[in-house]
């Protein structure tokens, strides 16, 4: 479940505070103008979120828990500092997966460490304050805040003590659609249906925010039994003014410097970016060689929406053989040298399916270790994959290790092509696995 973004789920409140202007205090939009204004005044302060989901992707239910802790101190200066750490787990089934990561930035440079699954990512990049904000900001959410408003019900109140409450509801699809995607769940990913989505804004009597939660109401239909799906996060503010940046472990010394740290993530946004797309084409060329026998594919993927349901084709030639595959309306055909076979296949399965074409190379930011440029717009980024369950479960006790260098090609600020090399270890040989993704 990487695709969903947990950082960005636990503090999007604080990206939707950042982003408004200045207003007077007679409407609910008014007063959250307001808080904001006292909040960008600030010259630091620190937030502790928290984030439940319970979805159902594919059939099978997928519960997320995790918590944020994020210190902003002096933006618009030389002296800015940012920290933030996640700490997130995602549970599919009885599985669970564990992820720590820390963005960071003092000094003039930019660092990321990362902790999931086995694999430790240790890196940094020089960046100026205004190209890490923009680069931090970019990575927490990319809702457009204008959305914000775009709701029938506003209500705001003020409390006994001086403070203020202002409440948001009634949003409509295409907005509830474009906040689940910014998390990485495109519309069509969930099984249930989102209706809703509930915002409220706590603050003091000097309209410095104090706590936002968000939100998601689902379908009264949607779940079975005792389970129900869900996402709430709640976000809470303190320390204000009176921050003190800790940066004892933020020291170049300590990490690998690569050649742009923002490419890191950069790259599996590009990718997520293209998965929802409302329609799309690429090929896709992929190898095997374990030294005795090769296998080789080659496709041409067309994919899309049209009257909000999915479609694809694919004309692919595998080790000499043509097999075509189509689907629309809940069905799949396969044509192989003329055989035609039907199968049932839901949306949500289908864009499932193109979405795993789409990132062959299973990109992962987490396992960066390092960043090369070799070219305009051209990067070599090497992996660390060695304890990626996927790899370990292909060849069972055989495996040793396993390592992946990929190529990408940026044009125009978009992903233009991935060319990836796996090669894995094993007692009595080794597997490459190469596979070229061209979006062009």
């Amino acid at each position: 479940m990487k695709k969903i973004r947990l950082l960005l789920i636990t503090v999007v409140a604080l990206i939707l505070l950042l982003a408004l202007s200045s207003c007077g205090t007679n409407s609910a939009k008014g007063v959250f103008k307001k808080i904001n204004s006292t909040m960008n005044k600030l010259d630091s302060h620190q937030s502790e979120a928290t984030v439940n989901a319970c979805v159902r992707i594919n059939e099978r239910w997928v519960r997320i828990s995790g918590h944020t802790k994020e210190v902003l101190y002096k933006l618009s200066g030389k002296d800015c500092y940012v920290y933030s750490e996640t700490n997130t787990r995602t549970t599919v089934d009885n599985s669970a997966t564990d992820i720590m990561r820390i963005k960071a930035y003092n000094d003039g440079t930019a660092y990321s460490y990362a902790v999931s699954g086995g694999s430790v990512q240790s890196i940094c990049s020089p960046l100026s304050r205004r190209e890490f904000l923009k680069y931090y900001q970019y990575n927490t959410s990319d809702f457009d805040t204008k959305d914000l408003y775009n709701c029938a019900n506003r209500t705001f109140e003020e409390t006994d003590g001086g403070g203020w409450v202002v409440k948001f509801s009634g949003y409509g699809e295409e907005v509830i659609n474009s906040y689940l995607s910014s998390m990485g769940l495109a519309a069509g990913v969930i099984d249930d249906k989102a209706v809703d989505m509930e915002i409220t804004l706590k603050a003091d009597s000097e309209f410095r925010a104090t706590s936002m939660t968000m939100r998601i109401i689902f379908d009264g239909e949607g779940g079975s039994g005792a389970i129900k799906p869900e996402i709430e996060s709640t976000i809470y503010y303190s320390a204000y003014n009176s921050v003190v940046p800790e940066t004892d472990n933020l020291n170049p010394a300590y990490y690998k410097e690569v050649a742009d740290i923002r490419l890191a993530d950069g790259i599996q946004y590009m990718i997520e970016d293209f998965q929802n797309r409302r329609s799309g084409r690429f090929t896709l060329e992929v190898t095997q060689d374990n030294g005795k026998a090769t296998y080789s594919e080659e496709s041409i993927v067309r994919f899309g929406t049209s009257g909000g349901k999915y479609h694809y084709e694919i004309e692919a030639e595998i080790e000499g053989k043509d097999r075509d595959i189509t689907y629309s309306n809940g069905e799949k055909i396969t044509v192989n040298n003329g055989k035609e076979k039907k199968e049932k296949q839901s949306d949500a399965e289908a864009r499932s399916f193109i979405n795993g074409l789409i990132n062959s190379a299973n990109y992962n930011a987490l396992y960066v270790e390092d960043i090369v440029e070799t070219g305009k717009g051209i990067y070599k980024i090497t992996l660390d994959i060695s304890n990626v369950e996927q790899y370990r479960d292909l060849l069972g006790g055989a495996y040793l290790n396993a390592d992946q260098t990929i190529y990408v090609t940026i044009k125009r600020k978009k992903i233009d092509k991935i060319e990836s090399h796996i090669t894995i270890n094993y007692y009595g040989g080794e597997l490459n696995i190469t596979s070229i993704v061209d979006y062009s």
